[in-house]
């Protein structure tokens, strides 16, 4: 998996916001409160727990429901909103959005590529 868009992304929020970059990374860091209001106000819930991801970044669970509200509210955002702006980067882009490369298999060999995913995204009528 390669993490490294996200991390930047991260990072470079924390430059922006002047938030210190060594520390990007802890739950109480004001980036990872930033994101987590941000995943509560989209699901319309509070995250009952946080893991860690692969690459060591916060992970905020939420229950099926609040994903799908939350999924809900960027497709629904108005045009130009920043939420609109993340339905439409991945309605363009289906492939990136596997957290794998296009192309590349799986780890484990298993399962759908991402290349796949993207054109079955891409074919699927309302994700588009």
């Amino acid at each position: 998996m390669n993490c490294s868009g996200k991390h930047a992304a991260m990072l470079a929020a924390c430059v922006v916001n002047g938030w210190p970059t060594s520390s990007y990374l802890n739950p109480q860091h004001p980036l990872q409160q930033a994101i987590l209001r941000t995943v509560e106000e989209l699901a319309g819930e509070l995250v009952p727990a946080t893991g860690v991801d692969g690459c060591g970044a916060p992970l905020f669970a939420l229950t099926l429901a609040g994903l799908a509200r939350a999924f809900r509210m960027l497709v629904l955002a108005a045009p130009g909103t920043p939420e609109r702006r993340v339905a439409d980067a991945m309605r363009a882009h289906p492939e990136w959005t596997s957290g794998h490369h296009p192309g590349g298999a799986k780890a484990d060999g298993r399962g759908a590529r991402p290349a796949d995913q993207g054109r079955a995204r891409r074919g699927s009528t309302g994700l588009r």
